[in-house]
């Protein structure tokens, strides 16, 4: 049944924001620390502390080799290595707040904290090619697949399914009733970062 929880895994103390993937290991960031993780994904146990990316993290999103991250006290998305941790470069200068980020190989999609919108940028230039409403206030995590674009929006406790080309909502699967943050999206489950009483876990739902 799609939204059902097929599994929770605790995760080790920490403060976090958003989850990645490179397709083999699940990607966090302690968002006090800047430490990046590498997580088994069938076990919810840190394989090995990654880097340390020396900022305040909201949003995570790698290609395998580098790590992309946003804080929402400052107005550009950041790459680092993501072996060393070493700054490869500033994307964008933007008039906003980046928060929850994912990558697609071209582009970084973009929640506009300021705005309550996503941003299309081109990752080399650090230009906004387009933007898309998506309807709620409270998002906390963005997913690109093939056609569609994935968003936690927390304020209609629910995880939406929007068309890339037209904007419009496809449909919305309900959300456990604690707080949700990050989104990672595969052929058969969606994987959320879960809080509740400051123990973070890793949820696993169908979809």
């Amino acid at each position: 049944m799609s939204g059902a929880v097929i599994r929770s895994l605790a995760l080790p103390a920490g403060f976090y924001f958003d989850l990645c993937t490179d397709h083999r290991s699940f990607y966090i960031v302690n968002a006090s620390t800047g430490n990046v993780y590498q997580v088994n994904p069938l076990m919810g146990a840190n394989i090995r502390l990654v880097c340390n990316v020396a900022d305040i993290t909201v949003g995570v999103s790698t290609d395998g080799r580098s790590i992309f991250e946003s804080g929402t006290d400052i107005t550009r998305i950041e790459q680092f290595k993501l072996n060393t941790g070493t700054l490869l470069k500033s994307i964008g200068a933007f008039g906003f707040a980046p928060g929850w980020i994912h990558f697609d190989g071209r582009y970084l999609w973009v929640i506009d904290t300021t705005n309550i919108i996503v941003q299309q940028v081109d990752a080399k230039t650090g230009t906004i090619v387009r933007s898309i409403q998506y309807g709620g206030s409270s998002c906390a995590g963005i997913f690109r697949d093939d056609r569609s674009l994935w968003i936690v929006n927390n304020n209609i406790a629910a995880v939406s399914q929007i068309s890339i080309r037209s904007g419009a909502t496809i449909r919305s699967i309900p959300l456990p009733s604690f707080f949700i943050l990050g989104i990672i999206i595969d052929d058969r489950s969606i994987f959320f970062l879960g809080l509740t009483e400051g123990n973070p876990f890793l949820i696993q739902m169908s979809l």
